[in-house]
């Protein structure tokens, strides 16, 4: 409807309701531009429109619906097929919108050079508006994931999955990360979750944990890499793995960003098939610590290793760890540019037996290299007290 008279004024409404897109599609023939061809696109379709003028106001509103839509494709020799449901509602001039989807799609098993993939499902649950997008549920799963080495060996993971929630805030320029959640037949699972501010200069805060690694586990894994001379050797224990790294900007703009990682053993045991090296009940802990700033060198790191209980056979010597603690700290500069170590310092503690304390720097640009100095200071009657406990029975052992 129009006014002719008075106000400039102009409404209009206008509807499509159609049960088919693919009906749609056909009616453009030879028009159709040529990635599209051989794609099959169906589903429901609906639109409302609603525009209004009245002199210098103007209304606008949208309702689009696609209802069990259909996509089969063919993508670099790799079909495709997805379906999907989108209701989209707009408002306004300058235009506001928002956007609910939901998305499956699934391939089948995929080749590719070294790698491959057993058949592979994606699911998720999705908001947009203007200003931003909410993944409110991901998940997503391949069947095996198999990497082929080139001696002819292989890496195999069973059922590999991801799981998760998002969001990303165009205004604030931050995306976030709810509880990513990572599993791996035979793994316990994995979790990352974080936010990050965009820019130049990303700042932000990650967290990521997996806890109760069994050693056998990762032993089957690495079965490719393991010499023969080790394959007879007997291990157990469990390992939880943590990482944490946070970014602020500094005065110049520049994000320092502070790194942690610890690794945690727990219940650790090894032997050799002669059980002339063993250690049992081990509860190791590696800590390193780094501050990275973007664009400078070197990185400065700390490094400490723990050993507070169980006991080791090494052949002849003998070592009940409860009574020995072991403390090894090391710090120093790892340089980016020049791929090595300086200012290098490890001091390494064994209490009621001595001290060991080197010194030095690294490189690695052109094969390792190494300038170190060191020095020790043990008590050699408590060494060979280790010494003189091999063989003896556990209750008949002093320290």
């Amino acid at each position: 409807s129009a006014s002719l008279g008075g106000t400039p004024a102009f409404e209009t409404r206008s509807s499509l309701k159609a049960p088919s897109i693919a009906a749609l599609i056909a009616l453009a023939g030879d028009m159709l531009p040529g990635e599209m061809k051989g794609t099959k696109l169906d589903g429901g379709v609906s639109a409302e429109v609603h525009f209004k003028k009245a002199g210098d106001r103007n209304e606008f509103e949208a309702d689009l619906a696609v209802d069990k839509g259909i996509v089969e494709t063919v993508q670099a020799g790799i079909p495709v097929r997805a379906s999907f449901d989108v209701k989209v509602k707009a408002n306004g001039l300058p235009l506001e919108f928002k956007a609910d989807g939901r998305l499956q799609a699934s391939v089948p098993g995929i080749s590719r050079e070294a790698m491959s993939v057993g058949r592979t499902s994606v699911a998720a649950e999705f908001s947009a508006t203007r200003t931003g997008v909410e993944v409110k549920k991901f998940s997503a799963e391949a069947a095996s994931v198999v990497y082929a080495l080139a001696d002819g060996k292989k890496i195999a993971l069973g059922k590999v999955g991801l799981s998760g929630r998002g969001r990303m805030d165009m205004n604030d320029r931050t995306a976030a990360v709810d509880s990513l959640e990572m599993s791996v037949a035979g793994f316990p699972p994995a979790r990352l979750s974080g936010r990050v501010g965009m820019g130049d200069s990303p700042t932000g805060r990650f967290s990521f944990e997996t806890r109760g690694i069994e050693v056998q586990a990762l032993r089957a894994l690495a079965a490719p890499f393991i010499p023969p001379a080790y394959e007879g050797w007997g291990t157990a224990g469990a390992l939880d793995v943590v990482l944490e790294a946070e970014g602020r900007r500094g005065a110049d703009r520049r994000a320092a960003w502070n790194i942690s990682a610890r690794v945690a053993g727990k219940g650790f045991s090894f032997n050799d098939p002669d059980f002339t090296i063993a250690g049992d009940k081990l509860d190791p802990t590696l800590t390193i610590k780094a501050a990275y700033t973007i664009g400078s060198d070197p990185v400065p790191f700390s490094a400490e290793i723990g050993l507070l209980g169980g006991e080791c056979l090494f052949k002849n010597f003998y070592i009940d760890w409860a009574k020995h603690n072991l403390r090894v700290v090391a710090s120093g500069s790892f340089l980016t540019a020049g791929k090595g170590l300086d200012g290098l310092s490890v001091k390494a503690d064994l209490p009621g037996i001595g001290a060991v304390n080197m010194s030095g720097k690294a490189s690695f640009a052109a094969g390792p290299e190494f300038s170190l100095a060191a020095g020790l200071k043990l008590g050699l009657a408590p060494l060979l007290s280790l010494y003189s406990q091999s063989g003896t029975p556990a209750e008949g052992r002093t320290s």
